[in-house]
Order: structure tokens, then sequence, then C-alpha cells
């Protein structure tokens, strides 16, 4: 029998798979996604990305930023998690898909001296915890390879295949019988469930993924395929701080804490200010932007604005070594900042 998308999108978007889409641009593997968030859409679901949506304004003869229900925006992985405690806080049985679209520009913004894989990994545990799908699309699946490993936290469980060297040696025959585009078709790949490099089509879904020309005369809101996709790291939004991801699933294990609770735990590490984390200020020989240096091991830095990214290796356990070579910050300023990230609660 022939598997096509509607026979597995429930089973897929209703559980916290992670869901890998490849192929170079021009593809389709975005059309694939779009597809996917439609989907989920359409079935009350909701929706947060790093993809905005637009629609066309008559006035200013140009597109602007659109708004669609139960779709949020995203800057950032810190916003991700918000926008997460926001709807389970009021809707825990939703069902949320967080697509991450060019998923290999926002894993950059946690490469920090290696530390990547390991924050990444935090991170994908957090979407499994609030059972949340996550779909990343990347031209190829090796650049994602150090974070989503089998065995690690972030299982791969289903593979849409869009190069077009792979749908010629899995879908060449399905493409030629039902007169299908390499736009209309993808390989699946999801073992198991016995799905193992399956073709099927890709339909038209009848909101956000339609093109531009036909959005703009039946005045529908579309995705902005022309821009380019990224999530930063981000901040607490009271503390002002990295957030660890790490400190975050402990509260979730915590002892009395179980699954009916997370939604609670969430919402309330974003909206009430924890007694151990109140902003405070740095001594004065730290500076938010240091600028003087005495030497490698006693000044501060010879480097411009690296705070955050010092706090940002810092959470996610890098060593005094790597951040050094990373950021160019003194030995000194390192363990005065990781000094201070200890006594606001950000790491033990």
């Amino acid at each position: 029998m022939t598997v096509t998308m509607k026979d597995v999108l429930r089973e897929m978007l209703t559980k916290p798979n992670l869901i890998l889409a490849t192929g170079f641009p021009g593809s389709g593997k975005t059309f694939t996604c779009e597809e996917l968030c439609a989907w989920v859409l359409l079935n009350h679901g909701f929706v947060i990305s790093n993809v905005k949506l637009l629609k066309w304004d008559e006035e200013k003869n140009r597109p602007v930023q659109g708004e669609y229900p139960n779709y949020l925006m995203a800057r950032s992985f810190v916003e991700v998690l918000d926008a997460i405690a926001e709807i389970l806080y009021n809707n825990p049985a939703a069902h949320i898909l967080l697509y991450i679209d060019e998923a290999q520009n926002s894993f950059d913004a946690l490469a920090f001296a290696g530390t990547m894989g390991r924050t990444i990994k935090k991170f994908l545990g957090l979407m499994r915890k609030f059972s949340v799908t996550t779909l990343l699309s990347s031209p190829r699946k090796e650049w994602l390879l150090t974070v989503i490993k089998d065995q690690d936290v972030g299982l791969l469980t289903v593979e849409f295949l869009k190069d077009p060297n792979d749908l010629e040696k899995y879908a060449s025959d399905f493409m030629d019988r039902w007169d299908l585009t390499y736009k209309q078709t993808a390989v699946m790949n999801w073992p198991s469930q016995g799905i193992f490099f399956k073709p099927l089509e890709v339909p038209i879904a009848p909101i956000l993924a339609i093109p531009e020309d036909i959005a703009r005369k039946e005045h529908k809101v579309y995705f902005d395929t022309g821009a380019v996709g990224s999530l930063e790291y981000g901040k607490h939004p009271l503390t002002g701080k990295p957030v660890d991801f790490g400190i975050l699933l402990s509260l979730l294990d915590a002892e009395g804490i179980v699954s009916y609770d997370y939604p609670r735990v969430l919402y309330e590490y974003f909206r009430i200010m924890p007694t151990n984390q109140q902003p405070q200020p740095l001594p004065p020989h730290v500076k938010d932007d240091p600028s003087k240096s005495v030497d490698s091991k006693g000044g501060t830095s010879s480097k411009k604005g690296i705070k955050d990214q010092v706090e940002s290796m810092i959470h996610g356990g890098a060593r005094a070594k790597d951040v050094m070579e990373t950021t160019g910050s003194s030995e000194r300023y390192y363990y005065e900042t990781k000094s201070e990230c200890r006594k606001l609660g950000h790491v033990t």
C-alpha cells in the first residue's frame, strides 16, 4: 500500500518525535516543513518557529510581517521555552510543533568551544519533557549528527529526504507513476514504524504554505521563505541572564514534581523572580564590556562585548582554557564571571 502524508502525520506530529528534513536549497525541504506546520495548525495545534509570516499590504504595495492563530514566532531558544510555558499553562493538552528552519545556523549560536552538543541535547531533552515535536531542516544530516545521534537524548526518529539524488534513488518510479515533481515528492525514513525510505506525495496546503502571488490575490498570510532562519541563545526575561537548560531540567526532575506539574514549573520559572537569581551588580573591576588588560592571567580582557558569550560557555560547561581561546578573555575574568554565575544560581 502506498504511504501518504495523511497516513502518518497524526502519529508523527502528536508525539515528541525529532524530525529532520534534509536537502539543498531549492530541493523543496522548506515546502515540506511548511506542510507539516500547516497540518498542525489545521488540526488545532500550535507551531513555534523562527520563520516569519508575511501578508501583502495593498497600501504600501509590499509584504509586511503577518500573524496566524496559534503560530508563534521565536527569536531565541529561550523565547521558545517561554512560548511553550504560556501555551501549556493555559492548555496542558495542547500539541506543539517546534519548527527550526536552517537548524545549523541556529545551533551555531550555541557552538562555544565544543559545548554545542551538550547544550542542544539538554534543550532537546526539554522538548521531550513537554511532549513537543521538534522539526529541523538542514541541507545535510551530517551537519547535525553531533546533536541528534540515536543514542543521545535528542533521538532522531523521522527523516524526510528532499535531495534530488535521494529522490532519484528511492522515488523515481513513484514520481513517474503519479507525474510528480521533486517539490511534490519526499522520501520518508521512520524505522520505528517500519517505514524505510518510502516515497510519498507532499500535497499543497490551503494555508501558509502558498505562493506569494496566490496569497496576495486571496489576501492570505504566508511563510517568508526568503528570510534567513536562525535562533539566538536568549536570556531569562526577568533576570536578564542566559538560561541554563541543565538547571531547568533539574527543576523538572526535583522530588515531588511529576509530569502534571511541568507546565506550572516552566511557567513559574519564566514569570516569578527566583530569590537566588535576583540581578546583582558586578564587582567594580568587572564591566559588561571589559576593555583593559594587564596580561593573559591577571587582567580582565582585551576584547569588548564578550560577557554574554563567556556566560553562555560557562553555562554549557566549557573549561577556562576553551573560554579564553574562543573569546580572548583572561583567566581571571573567566573565574570572576563563573563565581558570579554561581551566586545567581545559574551553575552549580
